[in-house]
């Protein structure tokens, strides 16, 4: 009886100890399992529970570097408890997300990306081009699913696209969401740039949808206010309204 003790109890600390050093590697098949594979952790190290590394797309056109923590003990309650950390001197990405079976709370966030992972993460054919870097901020943000409290503001300067030879220059974009029913949703709108720019933007888990009124200006192109000709007729203001969301239904 002793010995299946203590072969029991030396069992239990092998997986333990398996678990505890579950190599950080292990995040980057569950990123792409998750992704499809278009999302990617590369040159992981330490652990699922305190690792680094660069979170990716898969043909490895951008990156941004990361550092992870993970509270174990919050797991038992159910709660998926992370704190981002910089890496190399860097300032960000900081904050905290805990992701509990019925609500995800943000405390502190800060981090950036090439504009270019969200063609990544929705998986969009390269029909248009994105260039720049988005800064997403959240002080504190409580979602619920249906519902919650709480601001996002993402901002995206000096932005760029590029689309069937034309290219737009945008100023500064800047979004501002919170949580309303199973969407985070809010407006949009830039300043400085060819085209003025405002409407209504929403996310899901599914999708992004945007609808916006653009309007071109005085220095707006005319290549650009030809292609803004295509997308719809003014009206009484000068403004064409478009409407996108990825994936098409």
């Amino acid at each position: 009886m002793r010995s299946l003790a203590l072969a029991s109890t030396a069992v239990v600390l092998l997986l333990a100890a398996a678990v505890a050093l579950a190599p950080a590697a292990l995040l980057d098949w569950r990123l792409a399992t998750l992704t499809q594979g278009r999302l990617r952790l590369a040159d992981s190290e330490g652990t699922v529970w305190s690792g680094r590394g660069a979170l990716t797309d898969a043909a490895g056109t951008w990156s941004a570097a990361l550092g992870w923590r993970v509270q174990p003990a919050a797991l038992l309650r159910g709660v998926l408890d992370v704190t981002l950390l910089p890496m190399r001197g860097a300032s960000e990405p900081r904050g905290n997300l805990r992701w509990g079976q019925s609500e995800i709370t943000v405390k502190d966030l800060m981090f950036s990306l090439p504009v270019a992972a969200l063609q990544s993460g929705l998986g969009d054919a390269a029909i248009i081009a994105l260039f720049g870097e988005v800064t997403v901020e959240a002080e504190t943000l409580r979602w619920q699913g249906k519902g919650g409290e709480g601001t996002l503001r993402a901002r995206w300067p000096s932005a760029r696209i590029a689309a069937a030879g034309v290219t737009a220059l945008l100023g500064t974009l800047t979004m501002t969401l919170t949580p309303r029913d199973e969407r985070l949703a809010g407006t949009i709108a830039n300043i400085d740039g060819d085209v003025r720019i405002t409407g209504n933007v929403a996310f899901t888990a599914e999708s992004v949808e945007l609808d916006a009124n653009i309007v071109p200006l005085p220095q707006t192109p005319p290549m650009m206010a030809q292609a803004i000709a295509l997308l719809g007729a003014r009206d009484s203001s000068g403004a064409v309204r478009f409407r996108w969301r990825s994936p098409s239904r």
